[in-house]
C-alpha cells in the first residue's frame, strides 16, 4: 500500500510520501537513457520537465527484484542469487533493471525481496556505469524504501494460471566472422535463427509451451508475443559493437532502449508482451557471471546464452522463477545438500541437457503451489490420536482423466516450520522421464511459494518416515506407505499411506471437507475468489491473521476451512464444520457500527473496495498511519470505522 511510511535504517529515520514521487515518469526516461545521459543531456532534461512542468527530477523509483541463475551441468557450486531494481513494466518506455550492489543485506534487512514487492526511491546521481546502484555509508541515507507490498496479497496462484505472451529479444551480429559454436573465443553471434528459436520455444516438440501447457492441464497457456516488428513470438536486434564487452543485464537494458524494442511499450501500442526471454552471445562474449542463464523471480524478465536456451532444462527452469518458484534442492551423490539437486522436477537442474529434454513436471511443494491440480491437494493434519488412511494418485493418471474416489494428488502436511509434500511419483505419460525416485512415494519440504524446497524421502511400500518433534508437539510424525500399485493398461495407479503422530492408535480416514456456499463452487472470502480455503492453507499464519476476519456467504475461514480448524480432524461425516452461532463466543454490547455510504456499501477509503474498515481493522498501524488520511465519501477511516474511532 502506496502511502506515507517511516523507514529506519541504523541510526537515520525518514518519513516520505510516495504519492510526491515520480517514478513512473521518470522510470520511462531512465528506459531511454543511462543515468550519465539523463545528468549530461539537456534534450532530455527539458522533455522530463514538459511532463511534470516545474518538478525537478533527480529521483527516481523502481522495484527490487531477485534474479536466480542456473549453472551448467556438472558445476556443482550453488549461484548466489543477485539483485536488481527494475523501473516500472507498465510504463511505455519499458524495462530497466540496475544492478544493485554492495551493502544490501543490511539496508533490506528483514524484508523479503522474493516477491518483487520493495520498491526504493534513488537519486539519480547514485547511479553509476553500468546501470549501477552501489549500497555504501553514503547512498545508503540517500535512498530510501518508499513501499512494501501487502504480504496479504502474495497469491498462490496469481502468476501461474492464465495466458502469457512471451517475446523472445534475439540480440545478435549476424554478418561476425566467427564460430558462435567455439566458445573458446568471444563471438558476438547468436547460433539459431529467429524462426529456429521460434520453435525451440513455441513449436510442437518438448519444450517451454508444451511442458507448461501440459504438466498444469492447460491451465497455463504460452503464446508467443505479438506486435509491431515481432514475427513469430521474435525480435532481432543487430548486436552492438561493444556487445562482447558487456554483462547480460548491460545487453538486455540495451536492448530495451532500442526503437524496435522501445515502440512494444509505447502509448498506444498494440503489442501483446507479458514475460521477455533475452537472448545473447555465449559467453566469454557476454559476461554471464558464471550461469548458464537467469531469472527473475516473481517477474518477467530472463536472460540465455545461444547454448542453453533451446534447452527445456534451462528455460522450463527460468521460467519457473518468473512464476514464483525458487530451487528444488536434495543431497548429491555424496551426501552433500546442493539446492539444483533434486531430480523430481524442472527446478531441480537434473533434466536432461539437449534440446529434447525430460518429460517430467515438478515436484510435489511446487506442484501445490502452481494450483493446478487444486481439487485433487490435500490438507493433512496429523492426529495424535488418530492413524489417518490415505489415497495417493499420480499425476499420470490425473492427467489421462482417471482418479478414485477419495484419492489426491498432492498431500501437504501444515506444520509451524517448514510444510511436507507428499506425492505418488509414477514414471508414466508426462512423467515418464523423471529423473529421481521414479515410482516411489516421495516427501518434500517447503515453507512458502517462494521457498526453496529440500527433498526429504523417497518411500517403497512397508517404508516409513519418521520426523521428531512434528510441529513442536513433542511427539514424532510419521509417514508409512502399506502399499502401492503401479496401473497397466488403463487402471489407475495408487499408493495408500498411513499418517500419524507416534502412539495414535485409532484408525480413521480423514473426512474433512471444506464448506462449498449454495450456488458456488468454492467458499472464499469477503476480498474475493483468490482468498479461499486454498489460500488459507499455503501459510500457517493465514488462519492466525485474517481466520477469523472477512466473512463471506456467512462463513468466515475459521468456519469454512479444514486448514483453519487447527489439528483436528473431522471423524465423521456426521459432525458439522461450522460452530454453531449459540456456541461462539460474544464480544461485549457495541453501539458502534462501521459507516454505510447512501448507496448500501460498506465504506472504503479513496483508493479503492479493498481498503474498507476491515482492512483497516486487520492491523493496529492502519489506523495510525492511513486513518486521517485518503477520505471518501466525506469520511476517512477515523470518521468512517469502529476500528479506528478513540473513545
Amino acid at each position: 500500500r502506496d502511502k506515507i511510511i517511516d523507514i529506519e535504517h541504523s541510526t537515520h529515520t525518514m518519513k516520505l510520501s510516495s504519492t510526491c514521487l515520480l517514478a513512473s515518469t521518470l522510470s520511462g526516461f531512465i528506459g531511454q537513457a543511462s543515468a550519465a545521459h539523463l545528468r549530461a543531456n539537456s534534450a532530455t532534461q527539458k522533455r522530463r520537465k514538459a511532463v511534470y512542468t516545474g518538478k525537478d527530477f533527480d529521483f527516481f523509483e523502481c522495484d527490487v527484484v531477485e534474479t536466480i541463475g542456473v549453472p551448467f551441468p556438472g558445476e556443482e557450486d550453488d549461484l548466489a542469487p543477485t539483485l536488481g531494481c527494475e523501473t516500472d513494466t507498465e510504463h511505455e518506455f519499458g524495462d530497466v533493471v540496475f544492478d544493485l550492489e554492495g551493502d544490501t543485506e543490511e539496508f533490506f534487512h528483514g524484508l523479503d525481496l522474493s516477491y518483487g514487492d520493495v520498491r526504493i526511491r534513488v537519486p539519480v546521481d547514485v547511479v553509476g556505469e553500468h546501470d549501477v546502484i552501489k549500497f555504501d555509508e553514503v547512498s545508503s541515507k540517500q535512498i530510501a524504501i518508499t513501499y512494501t507490498g501487502n504480504e496479504r496479497r502474495n497469491l498462490v496462484s496469481s502468476d501461474s494460471i492464465g495466458d502469457k505472451d512471451v517475446l523472445l529479444i534475439r540480440v545478435s551480429k549476424d554478418d561476425a566472422n566467427c564460430d558462435p559454436s567455439d566458445t573458446r573465443i568471444p563471438c558476438s553471434k547468436v547460433a539459431q535463427s529467429a524462426a529456429k528459436l521460434s520453435d525451440d520455444i513455441f513449436g510442437s516438440n518438448r519444450n517451454l509451451k508444451t511442458i507448461y501447457e501440459r504438466c498444469s492441464d492447460g491451465k497455463l497457456r504460452i503464446n508467443p508475443a505479438t506486435g509491431p516488428g515481432i514475427n513469430n513470438g521474435v525480435i532481432s536486434l543487430r548486436a552492438p559493437s561493444n556487445i562482447c564487452s558487456m554483462t547480460y543485464d548491460d545487453v538486455s537494458n540495451w536492448a530495451f532502449r532500442q526503437v524496435a524494442v522501445d515502440r512494444l511499450f509505447a502509448a498506444g501500442s498494440t503489442a501483446k508482451v507479458s514475460h521477455k526471454m533475452i537472448v545473447m552471445p555465449n559467453s566469454p562474449c557476454v559476461d554471464f557471471k558464471g550461469a548458464a542463464a537467469w531469472g527473475q523471480v516473481n517477474r518477467s524478465i530472463s536472460w540465455y546464452q545461444s547454448k542453453s536456451v533451446s534447452f527445456p532444462a534451462v528455460h522450463v527452469h527460468e521460467f519457473g522463477h518468473n512464476l514464483g518458484m525458487k530451487h528444488s534442492g536434495a543431497p548429491n551423490a555424496q551426501g552433500v545438500y546442493r539446492e539444483y539437486a533434486d531430480g523430481n522436477g524442472y527446478m531441480g537442474n537434473k533434466a536432461i541437457w539437449d534440446p529434447e529434454g525430460s518429460s517430467m513436471c515438478f515436484n510435489a511443494a511446487k506442484m501445490w503451489y502452481f494450483q493446478w491440480w487444486s481439487s485433487s491437494q490435500r490438507i493433512v493434519w496429523p492426529s495424535s490420536t488418530r492413524v489417518q488412511n490415505m489415497k495417493l494418485i499420480p499425476l499420470y493418471d490425473l492427467a489421462e482423466d482417471r482418479s478414485i474416489s477419495g484419492s489426491n494428488m498432492v498431500l501437504k502436511l501444515p506444520s509451524s516450520g517448514s510444510d511436507l509434500f507428499i506425492n505418488f511419483n509414477v514414471a508414466k505419460g508426462l512423467n515418464a522421464g523423471v529423473r529421481a525416485d521414479p515410482n516411489k512415494v516421495v516427501i518434500t519440504e517447503q515453507n512458502g511459494k517462494t521457498v526453496v524446497s529440500t527433498w526429504k524421502a523417497s518411500l517403497g511400500p512397508g517404508q516409513r518416515y519418521r520426523q521428531t518433534n512434528w510441529a513442536g508437539t513433542g511427539k514424532a510424525l510419521i509417514v508409512e506407505v502399506v502399499s502401492t500399485n503401479i496401473g497397466n493398461s488403463g487402471n489407475t495407479s495408487i499408493a495408500k499411506v498411513k499418517i500419524y503422530l507416534e502412539g495414535a492408535t485409532v484408525v480413521e480416514n480423514n473426512t474433512c471437507k471444506d464448506k462449498i456456499p449454495n450456488g458456488q463452487s468454492k467458499w472464499y472470502d469477503a476480498d474475493g475468489a483468490s482468498y479461499n480455503c486454498e489460500w488459507y492453507a499455503n501459510k500457517s499464519s493465514n488462519c492466525a491473521l485474517y481466520g477469523d476476519k472477512y466473512e463471506n456467504f456467512g462463513w468466515t475461514a475459521n468456519q469454512a476451512c479444514c486448514a483453519c480448524e487447527g489439528s483436528t480432524v473431522v471423524a465423521a461425516p456426521t459432525v458439522a464444520l461450522t460452530v454453531a452461532p449459540t456456541a461462539a463466543p460474544t464480544a461485549a454490547p457495541s453501539s458502534c457500527t462501521d459507516k454505510i455510504t447512501d448507496g448500501g456499501s460498506k465504506w472504503h477509503d479513496a483508493d479503492g473496495s479493498p481498503y474498507n474498515c476491515e482492512w483497516y481493522a486487520n492491523k493496529s498501524s492502519n489506523c495510525a498511519l492511513y486513518g486521517g488520511k485518503y477520505e471518501n465519501f466525506g469520511w476517512t477511516a477515523n470518521q468512517a470505522c469502529c476500528a479506528c474511532k478513540k473513545d
